[in-house]
């Protein structure tokens, strides 16, 4: 089980890692795991892509 933290670490690696295109990636990744039966791996996936989209509204909202 992932925790909250690990699942906000990891949307922002992802987001560092892929920027614009994070959250189409993560579900590119969520596919692949739904794909090959790991529903849990698909799961968390889905809370990062969440947690992708949060990060996004929080750094667009924020002054530069």
């Amino acid at each position: 089980m992932t925790t909250d933290l690990g699942i906000i670490h990891s949307a922002s690696m992802w987001l560092e890692l892929h920027g614009e295109n994070a959250i189409a990636e993560a579900r590119r990744m969520a596919a692949e795991m739904q794909a090959k039966g790991d529903k849990e791996g698909a799961d968390t996936w889905l809370q990062i892509i969440v947690a992708i989209g949060e990060l996004q509204r929080n750094a667009a909202g924020r002054p530069s």
